[in-house]
């Protein structure tokens, strides 16, 4: 249902993205995102109730329909930002890179850098075009599912459109396929660290033992794969944040290196609490329902 859902309004994205300027996109998406805040659809009941007391903690919740309205618009605007690179002449997005010092002291070692990124509504493309305008060639960690379908057909007709856009700025996809160990995709990630290449990785639960910690009060999981990973080549782990200002620019700030001997807990916290400083300014602009994973269904009820 899902991958029909996404196919049927496939063409209506595409016109809005292709045809439309940001300003009438903007109140486009601004009329949508409030029906369907108030049509309820399961993913705005699952946005409320996940997301309720971790919005309480930011001072945005105090009326439901501003956060999840907003929600949706910056995650829709991503989208039509993305799909908009489809245009014979793509838009071009103002993007202030923070930290580019981390990756170049990092790769100075000779031993890599992994570009450790939040899941943010914008981040997906804004950091694959900042990667490129740096003239870095990043191998990225990516699952087949990337694109918005985890089904088999949408793996190959949904799914390509998304990636074929942020494949222009990477140097290679290094792709988890679909019912397969990820063993063979981390033996290309590890060789290119061990090359001295940058490599990115969305921080995200992750299917194998994942670590906890706190954000906002609440209690997520992150895969401790790109810390024990880091740990294990000698490579610097660097934190992405990526957010975009009220006057329209993208800022993508790469922090400093996290630690990463022992235990990857250490590495995880240190992510998440320079994470909740960024999040505390944009909480609306979380990537959704990418990030739902984080957070269990114990911490839904709760």
């Amino acid at each position: 249902m899902h991958d029909t859902r996404t196919v049927l309004r496939l063409p209506a994205t595409l016109a809005a993205a292709l045809l439309l300027p940001v300003s009438w996109q903007e109140r486009l998406l601004r009329r949508l995102a409030a029906g369907k805040r108030r049509r309820r659809p399961i993913s705005v009941r699952n946005a409320e109730s996940i997301l309720g007391p971790f919005f309480a903690r930011t001072g945005v919740a105090g009326d439901p329909r501003s956060w999840v309205e907003e929600l949706l618009f910056h995650n829709e605007m991503a989208r039509l930002l993305l799909f908009a690179q489809y245009r014979p002449r793509p838009p071009q997005p103002d993007i202030l890179l923070q930290g580019a010092e981390e990756v170049t002291r990092a790769l100075d070692t000779g031993r890599g850098a992994i570009l450790w990124v939040a899941p943010m509504a914008y981040a997906s493309l804004i950091s694959k075009m900042a990667w490129h305008r740096q003239g870095w060639k990043v191998s990225h960690l990516s699952r087949y599912s990337h694109g918005g379908s985890g089904t088999r057909l949408g793996s190959h007709l949904i799914n390509p459109l998304v990636c074929r856009v942020e494949d222009r700025y990477l140097g290679e996809r290094v792709r988890i396929e679909r019912g397969r160990s990820p063993a063979a995709a981390m033996r290309v990630i590890r060789r290119r660290l061990l090359e001295n290449r940058p490599v990115s990785i969305t921080a995200l639960a992750g299917e194998s033992r994942a670590a906890e910690a706190v954000l906002l009060g609440r209690r997520i999981r992150l895969s401790p794969g790109p810390p024990r990973l880091a740990a294990a080549t000698g490579a610097a782990l660097l934190p992405v944040f990526c957010w975009k200002e009220p006057d329209g620019r993208h800022v993508l700030r790469i922090g400093t290196a996290l630690p990463t001997a022992g235990n990857p807990i250490g590495a995880v916290e240190g992510f998440v609490a320079a994470w909740e400083s960024m999040l505390k300014r944009v909480p609306t602009q979380l990537a959704w329902p990418t990030a739902m994973g984080m957070f269990t269904a114990e911490e839904a009820r709760s």
